[in-house]
């Protein structure tokens, strides 16, 4: 689809689905490189709770603030964390995304989502334990509006302000 052409908000919500299909298929296969570049130069990335959120509280679980804190974040993961904590990995449930505004420079959408992560053994089978990390909303904006768009600003806002594990990978 040509961004210069109007259109119809069946098409941008689908155009919003399919970024975020990919998105969460990066992480779920642990694709964090191509993850980071999923976003435009000057992206944010954060994850907040809805108490948070509602009372216009700053506390962020999550601050990646620009296209190089992001990077930091798969280098940290990789370089850091590996072999600190006992990992898992990740299965998203999303929503379809409902569109809350849209220009020619991007869509605006949010979109419900379900996190579950499965422990990993020592030797990096699956231990067989699936349990829910997290439920909640992305807040999203787009950096252009055809296939090749790119997040501009994500933000997760997390249904409880307390999880049973800590964030490892991102939301």
């Amino acid at each position: 689809m040509n961004s210069g052409t109007k259109q119809s908000p069946m098409e941008l919500s689908f155009r919003a689905g399919e970024l975020m299909v990919r998105y969460a298929a990066t992480l779920d296969a642990g694709e964090l490189e191509t993850w980071a570049g999923m976003f435009s130069d000057t992206a944010s990335y954060t994850v907040a709770s809805a108490e948070n959120v509602k009372e216009g509280w700053p506390l962020l679980l999550i601050n990646d603030a620009d296209r190089s804190r992001i990077g930091d974040r798969v280098r940290y993961v990789r370089e850091f964390w590996a072999g600190n904590y006992n990992d898992y990995t990740t299965r998203h449930v999303l929503s379809l995304p409902r569109v809350l505004a849209s220009d020619a420079a991007g869509i605006e959408f949010e979109q419900s989502f379900s996190l579950y992560l499965t422990e990993t053994d020592l030797s990096g089978g699956q231990g067989g334990h699936s349990s829910l990390l997290c439920v909640g909303r992305y807040v999203c904006r787009t950096e252009g509006l055809d296939e090749l768009c790119r997040i501009s600003r994500l933000q997760a806002v997390l249904d409880t302000f307390t999880l049973t594990r800590s964030l490892v990978y991102p939301v």
